[in-house]
C-alpha cells in the first residue's frame, strides 16, 4: 500500500508543476516550457528511481521467496515421489518374486502331472498291448483247436475205416477156421483122392496160407493206427487243457473296475458274469468312475418297462442307462463310493457324493441297498429314498397310493413319491416342472445334464 502511494504522490507533483509553468499558445492554452519540461523530466527520473527501486528490490525478493518456497514445496513433493515410487519398486520386486515362485510350483505340478499322465498312458499302452497279445494267442490256439478237431475227425474216419477192417480180418479169421477144419477133413480123405485132386488141396493150402499172411498184417496194421489214435488223443486232451488255461487268463486279464482307465468305453469282467462294455470317466470329477447314466439332450427315451431297466439301455456315448443287473453285480463284488454331478439351465454346477453305494439283486428288486453319508454342493436329495425298492411303470414298488412310476414317466427307487428323480422326462427349459429331472434339495427347477458315476472305495 506503500508504494501505490508513493506512485500517486509523484504523478500529482507531475501534474502541478505543469499547470504552474504552462504558457499559453496564440489560442490561448497553456503550454509548458521545453526547458522547464526536459529540468522536471530529469527531477522524475531521478525521484522516481529512488521511489521504484525499493519497489522493485521489494517486489524481486518477494518472487525470488515465492520461488523458493515453490522449489522447496516441489522438493518436497519430489521426496515424497521417490519414497512411493522406492514402495512401489519393493512391491513390483515382492510380486514378481511372488510370481517367480507361483510359476515355478505351477510348473513342477505340471510337471508331476505330466509325468503321472504318461505314466498311466504307458501302463494303459503295455496293458492294451498285453491284452492284444493274449488276442493274438488266442487266435493261434483257436487256429491250432481248428486244425486238431479236423485231425481228429479224419482219426475217427481212419478209426471207421479200422473197425471195418477189424470186422474184415474177424471174417478172415473166420473163414480161415472153415478152410482149416475143410483142410482137415480133405487130409483124412487124402489117401482116397486121386492125384488130380491132391493138386488142388496143394492150391488151397497156398491160398490159405497166403490169407493168415494177410490177415496178421492187418491185424498188425490195425494196432498201430489204435496207438497213433491214442497218442492223438492225448496231444488233443493236453491243447485243450492249455487252451482252458489261456481262456481263464484272458477273462482274468480284462479290469473290475474303471480304474486306470481312460475315458472311453472299455470292458470289464467280474466273477459268475460274461464281459460286459462300459463308459469309463476320468475327466469330468477326478478318474476312475464307472458311469451308471448320463442325461443330456432327451434323446432316449426313459419310460420304459422292468426288463428295459434290469439289462439297460441307451448309447453308452449319449444317454442311457447301465441296467440295474449290471449295477447290482458290481457295486456287490466290493465296496463303491457314487458321485452324482448335475447342471442347470444357468450352467450352475452342483455335486452330491455318498462314499458307500450298493444295490439289491431282482429278488429284492434291485432296492436302495446301501447309501452312505452325503458330502457335496447340490444337498442331500436321495438319502430320503434309501432302502426303497425300483420301480417302474409296470412293477410298483413304492408307498404311495398311486404309480409314480407311471404318472412320473419312468424308472427310479421311489417312496411318496421323491426328492430326486435322475430318470425323470427330459424338458430343455428351466422352467419349474415336477415330472422333469429333478433334484429338490438344490432348486425346482428341470437340470440340463446329470451323471450318476461310481467308483470303488479307495482304504
Amino acid at each position: 500500500m506503500q508504494t501505490y502511494a508513493n506512485l500517486w504522490t509523484i504523478l500529482l507533483l507531475f501534474t502541478f508543476n505543469i499547470q504552474r509553468f504552462g504558457t499559453f499558445d496564440t489560442n490561448g492554452k497553456s503550454q509548458p516550457s521545453l526547458t522547464l519540461f526536459k529540468d522536471l523530466e530529469g527531477e522524475c527520473n531521478t525521484y522516481c528511481l529512488n521511489i521504484v527501486k525499493p519497489i522493485l528490490q521489494q517486489t524481486k525478493q518477494h518472487h525470488f521467496s515465492e520461488l523458493q518456497d515453490k522449489i522447496r514445496e516441489l522438493d518436497g513433493l519430489l521426496k515424497v515421489t521417490e519414497q512411493q515410487v522406492n514402495t512401489l519398486k519393493i512391491k513390483l520386486g515382492v510380486c514378481e518374486n511372488a510370481t517367480a515362485i507361483k510359476e515355478n510350483l505351477l510348473r513342477d505340478q505340471l510337471n508331476r502331472k505330466t509325468s503321472q499322465l504318461n505314466e498311466h498312458q504307458r501302463k494303459a499302452d503295455a496293458q492294451e498291448e498285453s491284452v492284444k497279445n493274449l488276442e493274438t494267442q488266442l487266435t493261434s490256439l483257436q487256429n491250432r483247436i481248428g486244425i486238431c478237431e479236423e485231425t481228429v475227425r479224419n482219426k475217427e474216419v481212419q478209426f471207421t475205416q479200422l473197425k471195418e477192417l477189424n470186422v474184415s480180418c474177424n471174417n478172415s479169421s473166420r473163414i480161415k477156421d472153415d478152410l482149416i477144419e475143410t483142410n482137415k477133413a480133405l487130409i483124412n480123405r487124402h489117401n482116397a483122392v486121386s492125384e488130380g485132386e491132391l493138386i488142388k488141396l496143394e492150391l488151397k493150402d497156398r491160398r490159405i496160407t497166403e490169407l493168415e499172411a494177410n490177415v496178421k498184417l492187418n491185424e498188425q496194421i490195425v494196432v498201430e493206427q489204435r496207438n497213433k489214435i491214442a497218442k492223438d488223443d492225448l496231444k488233443i486232451k493236453q491243447l485243450v487243457r492249455k487252451l482252458f488255461i489261456y481262456d481263464k487268463q484272458i477273462k482274468t486279464c480284462h479290469a473290475t473296475s474303471c480304474l486306470g482307465k481312460s475315458t472311453d468305453i472299455h470292458v470289464i469282467i467280474l466273477p459268475g458274469a460274461e464281459p460286459f462294455p462300459v463308459f469309463c470317466d476320468s475327466h469330468l470329477v477326478g478318474s476312475g468312475w464307472t458311469v451308471l447314466l448320463r442325461r443330456r439332450d432327451g434323446s432316449v427315451n426313459f419310460f420304459r418297462n422292468w426288463n428295459d431297466y434290469r439289462i439297460g439301455f441307451g448309447d453308452l456315448r449319449g444317454e442311457f442307462f447301465m441296467g440295474l443287473q449290471k449295477i447290482h453285480l458290481i457295486t456287490s463284488s466290493r465296496r463303491h463310493e457314487l458321485l452324482i454331478h448335475l447342471q442347470d439351465f444357468d450352467n450352475q454346477i452342483r455335486y452330491a457324493y455318498y462314499d458307500n453305494f450298493k444295490i439289491g439283486n431282482e429278488a429284492d428288486d434291485f432296492s436302495l441297498h446301501v447309501l452312505g453319508e452325503y458330502n457335496g454342493t447340490a444337498g442331500d436329495a436321495l438319502s430320503v429314498q434309501k432302502y426303497m425298492k425300483f420301480s417302474t411303470p409296470d412293477r410298483d414298488n413304492d408307498q404311495a397310493e398311486i404309480n409314480c412310476a407311471q404318472d412320473f414317466g419312468s424308472g427310479w427307487w421311489f417312496r411318496k413319491c421323491y426328492y430326486c428323480n435322475l430318470n425323470g422326462i427330459y424338458f430343455n427349459s428351466k422352467r419349474t416342472n415336477q415330472y422333469g429331472i429333478n433334484w429338490f434339495a438344490w432348486h425346482k427347477n428341470p437340470l440340463r445334464f446329470v451323471q450318476m458315476m461310481i467308483r470303488p472305495k479307495r482304504r
